[in-house]
């Protein structure tokens, strides 16, 4: 026969119990205000090596007056598992004082009410000192969607499952850039998808026109280790100036076509075979046409 606990015991009447205004049985809200890392004389995480973050815990009872008291804190791991992992750090208030400051607000939990297990469980809406700009939620035409910002790399997922990577560079805590990066990735729900960085260099991929488009501020190199191969019905390349290779391999590489252009432009004049005119350009890559255009 099961017993069960009297304060499970649906004929008990039960009202809210949280102790005191210092209980560690409920979640806190709190601001990092400082770091100690594994390698920082501070850390007394022993062999487990975790990082530990100082929390400036906010108490209040009730209508009460406030208190604040600092805790030493560790993050919850989100797997908990030995094959599995994920690690971040948070961000420690660059100045603190009583009114709101610019660290990360947290969610601080004591496992069994101890102090010394104090985790960190998750993070708390900060809406920043007077000075920042929070991010608010977007309306309803957002939709169904995801948005990820961290140290400046920002991850967006529409409605429409399309996919955005910006690479903005390192920010500060209110989230302006320090030093600027500015490459991004853009994938569209037609399947197209453009890299590009923040000058004019870009690869785009159009699906739907069927394209392929490359566009540089300067030089563009393709290298390979044994052939490079154009394959096209048609192969235009338009530009001042058009350098084939050195002379000993432009001349190896054109023998054949040329070759056999000269045998089909001979004729004779008085027994004897004319020189022909100027070779056209001719391709080894197996284009039937090739434009080369100033």
């Amino acid at each position: 026969m099961a017993v069960f606990p009297h304060f499970l015991n649906d004929s008990v009447e039960r009202e809210p119990y949280d102790e005191d205004q210092f209980s560690n049985t409920s979640i806190r809200i709190g601001e990092v205000i400082d770091i100690y890392e594994t390698d920082d004389d501070r850390n007394d995480s022993g062999g487990r090596a975790q990082t530990q973050y100082i929390v400036q815990l906010l108490y209040r009872d009730g209508n009460g007056p406030t208190a604040t008291a600092p805790y030493k804190c560790t993050i919850a791991d989100l797997f908990g598992g030995l094959g599995d992992s994920i690690r971040f750090t948070l961000r420690a208030a660059t100045s603190h004082s009583s009114g709101a400051s610019d660290g990360a607000r947290v969610l601080v939990a004591c496992p069994n009410g101890e102090t010394a297990a104090a985790v960190i469980i998750g993070g708390y809406k900060n809406y920043g000192p007077s000075k920042s700009k929070p991010k608010v939620d977007p309306g309803m035409d957002a939709g169904h969607h995801f948005d990820f910002e961290f140290n400046g790399v920002a991850l967006g997922i529409n409605k429409d499952g399309e996919v955005s990577l910006s690479v903005k560079g390192p920010t500060d805590n209110l989230g302006n850039v320090k030093a600027e990066i500015g490459s991004s990735v853009t994938i569209l729900k037609d399947g197209s998808f453009k890299i590009s960085d923040k000058g004019s260099e870009w690869i785009q991929v159009d699906a739907t026109k069927k394209q392929i488009n490359f566009n540089s501020g300067g030089a563009v190199n393709i290298e390979a280790a044994t052939e490079a191969i154009i394959k096209a019905p048609q192969v235009n390349v338009a530009g001042n100036k058009v350098t084939l290779g050195t002379a000993p391999s432009f001349g190896v590489t054109l023998f054949e076509p040329t070759m056999a252009w000269a045998n089909a432009h001979q004729h004779l004049a008085f027994g004897i075979p004319t020189v022909p005119g100027p070779l056209p350009l001719l391709a080894a890559a197996g284009s039937s046409t090739v434009k080369v255009s100033p």
